[in-house]
């Protein structure tokens, strides 16, 4: 129980830190641009988060689920295959959300007005959902006990934004600067945790199991009814 409250401390302190962090950008950004730039900001950032969680699976509680049992009765070879299944269906479904929010945005801007006059700028920050591997890495770091390293990331990515805010201020950049800032802490952070959960799972001795060996578990009736019950 112990161990249980530390992890969630950790993770929760983490957080909340980066909550801190991320409004007093979002307070010196809101003080920089004009209201429409802010709100344009704002409702893009919204419109691609709404899009990941429509279309991403939380592949992380099978992970968790069938991972901790697999890795406690030493079924290493499953445990990979588990592992390159729920990369695979994060790789698929990270790239069908940036399709299906460009393709949306495309299509609403024949009946809403702010998206007809910025959907470009949509289409280019919906891209950054085909780094998302979050389900994979956050089973990762929670099947590992390893929250302080994903409660880093999270800090430092929002300490990276708090400065780049800053930075853009002192330029006097426009929309555009802040709109990138955005993107690119947000595919820092994506790449970030997948890099390190990889790494984590490789110290620990296990990999992705290629694609040959993971035909038996893709065929896994009840791990398919789980990841799309839990979505």
């Amino acid at each position: 129980m112990k161990r249980i409250v530390k992890y969630i401390s950790v993770l929760l302190s983490g957080k909340a830190i980066a909550a801190v962090i991320g409004l007093l950008s979002f307070m010196l950004v809101a003080r920089e641009l004009s209201m429409t730039e802010f709100g344009l900001l704002m409702l893009i950032v919204s419109y691609k988060q709404i899009t990941n969680r429509l279309i991403n699976f939380q592949t992380w509680q099978a992970i968790v689920k069938y991972g901790a049992a697999w890795k406690n009765e030493g079924h290493h070879d499953k445990f990979n295959q588990l592992l390159s299944f729920c990369f695979r269906l994060d790789a698929l479904t990270a790239i069908s959300a940036a399709v299906v929010g460009i393709v949306s945005a495309y299509a609403l801007s024949h009946w809403v007005d702010w998206v007809a006059d910025n959907t470009h700028w949509i289409a280019i920050y919906c891209l950054a959902l085909t780094t998302n591997y979050r389900g994979f890495t956050t089973g990762i770091f929670r099947l590992f006990g390893k929250f302080t390293v994903q409660s880093g990331i999270l800090v430092s990515a929002s300490v990276v934004k708090l400065i780049g805010v800053i930075i853009l201020s002192y330029l006097e950049s426009g929309f555009q600067g802040y709109f990138f800032l955005w993107m690119f802490t947000d595919l820092a952070i994506n790449l970030t945790e997948l890099i390190a959960s990889i790494r984590i799972a490789q110290q620990k001795g296990y990999k992705l199991a290629t694609r040959t060996s993971s035909k038996e578990l893709n065929k896994d009736k009840a791990l398919w009814s789980f990841v799309f019950t839990s979505n």
